[in-house]
């Protein structure tokens, strides 16, 4: 499932940081980043804590699964940020022209990749969060 998601989520994360990467510079590519993390983990946070339906343990399961949601997909697109930062260093920003769009598959497949890749290590990330969260629980 992890995967899956990974594999759907990245590439629109990565064309939109290339993107910004482009246009603004890395600090586009991070900022780009600083709002899809904290909204992807809002959003499975909220939905699977049960803050909808008024769980009277939602609070404690939204930190939980806003932990679990930043190891599985925060980590995984911070990766694949990294990657798309370094294959497009050297590259300055600016307007986009049909010269960049080879460049800018070849970085974002790269990217990509690397994000998938990474998908074992956000899974044991995941079961550390798990465990701890097992160990704090009555």
């Amino acid at each position: 499932m992890l995967l899956y998601l990974l594999a759907i989520l990245a590439p629109t994360f990565l064309l939109i940081a290339w993107a910004a990467r482009h246009r603004f510079g890395a600090r586009g590519l991070w900022t780009t980043w600083a709002l899809t993390v904290p909204f992807v983990t809002g959003a499975c946070a909220y939905k699977l804590s049960g803050w909808a339906y008024h769980a009277p343990d939602a609070a404690v399961r939204s930190v939980y699964y806003a932990a679990v949601a930043l190891a599985s997909v925060g980590v995984p697109l911070a990766v694949g940020a990294v990657v798309l930062e370094r294959a497009t260093r050297g590259r300055r920003a600016g307007a986009l022209t049909i010269g960049d769009v080879t460049p800018a598959l070849r970085a974002i497949g790269i990217a990509w990749l690397a994000t998938v890749a990474t998908a074992p290590l956000a899974t044991l990330l995941m079961m550390v969060v798990d465990a701890g969260y097992a160990a704090l629980r009555p």
